[in-house]
Parts: C-alpha cells; structure tokens; sequence
C-alpha cells in the first residue's frame, strides 16, 4: 500500500532510515490536532509557542522558565523525563 500523502501528512524517502515525516507537515498536524483534542476533552486553554516566551538554553532550566512564564504551577512529565529533568531550577523559580 502505497504512503499517504496530502499537506499534512508528506512523507519522502530517506535512504539511511526509510522515510521521515517532513517537519512542517508534523507541526501542522500537531497545531491543528492539539486545539481540537483538548476541546474535546473539555479542556479551556490557550496554547502559547514557547517561541513567543523568553527562556535560557539549558533543558531543564528552559523548562522551568517557561513554566513560570505561563504561570504554571506545576509541570507534568513521563517518566523518561524524570531520567534527565533537574528539579533545582524549579525548586529556585516556585518554591517547589
């Protein structure tokens, strides 16, 4: 069966590792998908690109930063996260 393509949903051979999504077509996926699944889930939020925000480079400082930004009070992770996240820039920005 031959790949779908449309917008969307492009995909273009890679020779070292099959076939890649292009970029541009996954963030619009994700833009467009994201609004309508949290509606509804009946969730009322306003989505910000961490783009529009001011934050340091470092993981999780960055994190943290734009935590406190939006005025989170508390940021959710898998637990792949907690293998690399440090917990002290949060701790020093919210007193966690």
């Amino acid at each position: 069966m031959p790949a779908p393509t449309g917008s969307c949903c492009r995909l273009r051979s890679n020779p070292s590792s099959g076939t890649v999504a292009e970029a541009a077509g996954t963030a619009a996926v994700a833009e467009a998908t994201t609004p309508a699944l949290l509606n509804l889930l009946g969730w009322r939020v306003t989505i910000v690109r961490s783009s529009a925000l001011a934050a340091s480079s470092g993981r999780s400082v960055r994190l943290a930063d734009l935590t406190n930004a939006v005025g989170a009070g508390t940021y959710l992770c898998g637990t792949g996260g907690l293998r690399y996240l440090d917990r002290r820039p949060f701790a020093e920005l919210h007193h966690w």
